[in-house]
This record gives C-alpha cells, sequence and structure tokens, in this order.
C-alpha cells in the first residue's frame, strides 16, 4: 500500500494501479507526513494523535496533544509539535499522553527523533532538543533565521537548514555546540545524509555536497533547488528549482563530483 495524508484526510492506495482502498477523513497531517509502523500508521486528529489500523484505516487508539500540526514516532511513542501560538509539543504512547511542554510554540516543521532526544524548531529559528522521557530542554540554539525547518541527524551531528536566514550550521548532537557554518542562503528542503556527509539544495546558490566536517566537496551553482534531493548509490538526484528562472526538470548527477 501507499499512505497519503493531506488536510483533508488520509487515503490508503495500492501500490500497482493507485485504487484508493481506504480513507479516513479525520485523519491528516499538515507538516511532514504521516508515519508508518509495524503495527499503525499515526496521523494528527480530533485534537491529538491518531494510530490507524494499517490495512482498515479504523482508528486503534487516540491521545491528547496540544495542537499538533506535525509528528515523528520512535520506539511506539509519538512525538508532536504544533503551529499555534498559544500551544506547544507533546509525547503520546498507547493511548496516553507521556508529556507536554505548554513553553513551546509555532512549530511549522515536523520533529526529529535522534538517540535521547526530539529536536524541534520553532518559526522564528530556534532549535530545541527535548529529553525523550520527560521533555525537559537538554540544549537549545538560536539559528538567526526565521521560516520552520527540519534538520537532520546523522555522523553524531545535526545538520540545520537555514530557512529564510543566510546559512547552514552543523552542531553536535550531544551539546548542541555549534561546529561548523556554511553560507547557502535561504533553504526550504531538509539536508540528505550519506556516509560521509550532506546534500544541501538551495533556491538562489545552487547545490552543495559536504563532507562532515564543513568541507565543500563540490558545489553546483547553477542548479537551484527548491525543495528536497535524494541519494541512490553513486547517484544524486535533484528536481531544478521551476520558478521563473529554473526549469523544474528532474537532473541525476554523480555525488563524487556532481558531474
Amino acid at each position: 500500500m501507499v499512505y497519503v495524508s493531506s488536510d483533508n484526510g488520509t487515503y490508503a492506495l495500492d501500490a500497482d494501479d493507485g485504487e484508493e482502498l481506504w480513507t479516513n477523513d479525520d485523519a491528516f497531517v499538515r507538516y511532514g507526513s504521516s508515519v508508518l509502523t509495524t503495527d499503525h500508521l499515526y496521523a494528527i486528529g480530533g485534537g491529538g494523535v491518531l494510530a490507524l489500523d494499517v490495512e482498515t484505516g479504523a482508528r486503534n487508539w487516540s491521545a491528547d496533544a496540544p495542537h499538533p500540526h506535525a509528528l515523528a514516532v520512535a520506539d511506539g511513542t509519538a512525538y508532536t509539535a504544533s503551529s499555534s501560538s498559544a500551544e506547544g509539543a507533546a509525547a503520546v504512547a498507547d493511548g496516553e499522553t507521556v508529556w507536554t511542554r505548554d513553553d513551546l510554540d509555532d512549530h511549522r516543521a515536523a520533529p526529529v527523533v535522534a538517540e535521547d532526544v526530539v529536536l524541534v524548531c520553532d518559526g522564528d529559528g530556534r532549535l530545541e532538543a527535548l529529553d525523550r522521557e520527560d521533555g525537559s530542554t537538554g540544549w537549545s540554539y538560536d539559528r538567526r533565521g526565521s521560516g520552520g525547518v527540519t534538520p537532520t541527524v546523522a555522523h553524531g551531528q545535526v545538520y540545520l537548514p537555514s530557512g529564510n536566514g543566510p546559512r547552514t550550521v552543523c552542531l553536535d548532537l550531544e551539546s548542541g555546540e555549534e561546529l561548523w557554518e556554511l553560507s547557502t542562503g535561504l533553504t526550504r528542503g531538509q539536508p540528505i545524509a550519506v556516509a560521509d556527509g550532506v546534500y544541501v539544495g538551495t533556491p538562489n546558490e545552487g547545490l552543495f555536497a559536504v563532507e562532515s566536517d564543513g568541507t565543500v566537496r563540490w558545489h553546483a551553482e547553477e542548479l537551484r533547488v527548491d525543495g528536497n534531493v535524494a541519494a541512490v548509490g553513486d547517484t544524486l538526484y535533484a528536481v531544478a528549482f521551476g520558478g521563473p528562472f529554473g526549469s523544474g526538470d528532474l537532473y541525476a548527477l554523480e555525488t563524487a563530483d556532481g558531474a
């Protein structure tokens, strides 16, 4: 099956022919996507988190969370973030609320779970690393940029895109210490991690291949990307920015040198 969530509901489609198998109009995701596990399809609805049966779309359980708009799931616990200025973040499991934070708000991107923390970034650019067990803040970082972004975690580091700010930064996952920065201009897509670094696509400054220590391996300045890229084996796939000066074409590049 293929599962699709939107503002209007969640749908299960046949992977072979696209036939609609079931619909749940009460389950949606506004930022990010629904999350599929072995036992449930997690989505948002009814003022909280819904765990749906993957075969039928029926509700297995629900749990209250403060005005959730995006979620991440790890080890049977769903972590939510709110885009409302009056709400916060929460963790729920098996139909019960584990913890809530009402002092965190305006999260317009999905949280990310990494080891013992869940990372949430608000619309003003502040990144919080919350303890998965109780929601307390382990460290925070002011990105000095606006716009909700989703970080990428790899190599024991957090790669935080610039959003509407001027730079993408790399932080130590354990401490939140800034390790390096790169002038990328604004970015809207999430950095894509590979074994030796990340790829960062930007609509104004092009596509960067960056090693984990911040060294730029190559920079395709002419390939402007307004979204995510995908790495498969030795090939990197990117869609050129489809604005007034972009084609919207799909490109396949060599990961080694960008050719």
